[in-house]
């Protein structure tokens, strides 16, 4: 067989070296048919933006059997400030988060007066029912803790930030355990 024979079809198309291509469209769909919607999938809610990392974090820790996720979120929040003395403009500027998982409830505020009210929370009083909380002001992200030991027995704090020195950070607050 040479070069030129290659080129030509067999002459009996029924020898078994021939077969038939079948090909089947899609139907298009029209616009009076409608789709069947797809099976949803496992949807993961998406997470909420980050707090404001310069703010003051306040963290609410309840007690006594208080659940945080069984509440919603605004509920907490405004019995929160109301117990804080917080005014009604005020508490629509602060963001809330709930930590289900943790069951606890963070807020971050710019104003230092307003972390000190909430940090004063003690008791919250949901549905007529009284539950304690405990309440602090966390340590800001781009801060560090450290311990320092050695330090005589009843220092000051003042006396410990006098005597702290820290040549890369400034010292923002010391007190004694």
């Amino acid at each position: 067989m040479d070069a030129a024979d290659t080129n030509k079809y067999p002459v009996d198309p029924d020898d078994g070296s021939w077969f038939t291509a079948t090909h089947r469209r899609k139907p298009k769909t029209t616009m009076n048919s409608a789709r069947e919607p797809l099976p949803a999938k496992n949807q993961v809610t998406p997470r909420p933006p980050p707090l404001p990392v310069d703010n003051f974090k306040v963290i609410f820790r309840p007690r006594g059997g208080l659940r945080l996720s069984e509440w919603a979120h605004h509920v907490l929040a405004r019995t929160i400030c109301m117990t804080a003395g917080l005014a009604g403009e005020t508490v629509n500027k602060l963001l809330f988060r709930i930590q289900e998982e943790r069951n606890i409830a963070i807020t971050r505020t710019p104003d230092e007066t307003i972390a000190t009210k909430l940090q004063a929370v003690t008791t919250l009083n949901l549905a007529s029912q009284r539950y304690e909380m405990q309440a602090y002001v966390a340590a800001l992200d781009n801060s560090y803790k450290g311990v320092i030991i050695g330090p005589e027995k009843n220092t000051s704090p003042s006396e410990l930030l006098d005597n702290i020195y820290a040549p890369n950070a400034e010292v923002l607050h010391a007190r004694m355990m």
